[in-house]
């Protein structure tokens, strides 16, 4: 999307549809983007929190859980990170309006906060991600159904636009989990999403290094499986991109 057609979009938006910011919901915007100035600073600042592994700030942090390395995952890029009863923060309600609306444009503008991220990540870790495919974890059919979105597909055409790259579906869902991720135990999510994925017949040359793309990391067991399918394909480096993970 050109710049042009993203402020005629975002004057739209909140001259005639009486929109207001992305995450408060309360202030308007005035057409100069879809989050105000209060909530965009208050997600500056959570990339400058310490991870406690690595002890780096957030937007140098690229560590990866060890169930997700041992998928093939080298590195994760991520916004923030967040703590569930804290349902009135920026990240969890950008996160919460990305899965319930097909919000193109808050989806470009969380890109374009991922996008350096990512590139810290990928440079820490010696991946070239220069002819890299972007990729996404396939939000259940149900869900997308009843919602009328795939967040994460969303969020992967935003960062492939913003980065000059391509974004192929190279993981399909195979099948629904016996239960919701969220209502299991860590040890029960391996499990769950054992055969849920599965290539899709898209073709990228071997040893090409992916980004792949989910709206939020808890424990690694979806994202630890999607990189399991995507070695099996013939990936190389895969570096994760999320919005957050738990603290």
């Amino acid at each position: 999307m050109n710049e042009t057609s993203k402020k005629a979009r975002l004057w739209l938006r909140s001259y005639l549809a009486g929109e207001k910011c992305a995450a408060c919901g309360e202030t308007e915007t005035k057409g100069l983007g879809v989050l105000c100035q209060s909530c965009s600073e208050k997600l500056n600042a959570l990339a400058g929190v310490i991870c406690p592994r690595c002890r780096r700030p957030v937007r140098e942090c690229g560590c990866v859980k060890e169930n997700m390395r041992s998928s093939g995952t080298v590195g994760v890029a991520k916004l923030g990170f967040y703590v569930s009863s804290e349902t009135d923060s920026p990240l969890y309600r950008v996160i919460w309006r990305l899965k319930s609306n097909r919000d193109r444009l808050l989806a470009e503008e969380l890109a374009s906060r991922l996008k350096p991220c990512v590139g810290t990540a990928a440079a820490g870790r010696g991946a070239d991600l220069s002819a890299a495919f972007v990729t996404y974890v396939p939000r259940s059919g149900k869900k997308v159904k009843r919602e009328g979105v795939d967040q994460a597909k969303l969020l992967a055409e935003a960062l492939a636009e913003s980065m000059g790259l391509c974004c192929l579906e190279l993981i399909k869902r195979r099948k629904e989990g016996v239960s919701a991720q969220k209502k299991l135990a860590v040890g029960e999510r391996a499990e769950n999403v054992s055969g849920m994925f599965a290539p899709s017949g898209e073709f990228i040359p071997r040893g090409a290094n992916v980004i792949l793309v989910d709206d939020l990391i808890t424990t690694g067991a979806t994202v630890s499986e999607c990189s399991r399918i995507l070695k099996m394909s013939g990936a190389g480096m895969i570096i994760c991109a999320c919005l957050a993970e738990p603290f």
